[in-house]
């Protein structure tokens, strides 16, 4: 038996988890409208497992923050923006989902 998460369910499960301090509102849509987006695209269901939806992904804010954690990669410590940081993740295979405020990374 399956159950159709909606936007709501998702966001409520990771408060009751829990696992929502480190997230804003809309880092978790983005999270979500990925996450449906591709299950559409791939006709693949997922399982909303939210430890490890939080393991897998992060969500970034400032610039200085993601240049820290991925300095490791050639580019990311010049880069100028987000939007810059983000398409060079998505060339070193990282999943990076950008929404108003900031991006999420998976890896």
């Amino acid at each position: 038996m399956k159950t159709n998460v909606t936007a709501y369910d998702f966001l409520q499960s990771f408060k009751d988890t829990g696992r929502n301090v480190a997230w804003s509102r809309p880092g978790l849509l983005a999270l979500f409208d990925y996450i449906e987006e591709l299950e559409d695209s791939t006709g693949h269901e997922t399982e909303l497992c939210v430890v490890g939806l939080d393991s897998e992904y992060a969500e970034y804010r400032s610039l200085e923050q993601i240049q820290g954690d991925y300095s490791h990669l050639d580019g990311v410590p010049q880069a100028e923006s987000i939007d810059e940081v983000a398409e060079i993740l998505k060339w070193e295979g990282y999943t990076a989902i950008p929404f108003d405020d900031g991006v999420v990374i998976g890896g």
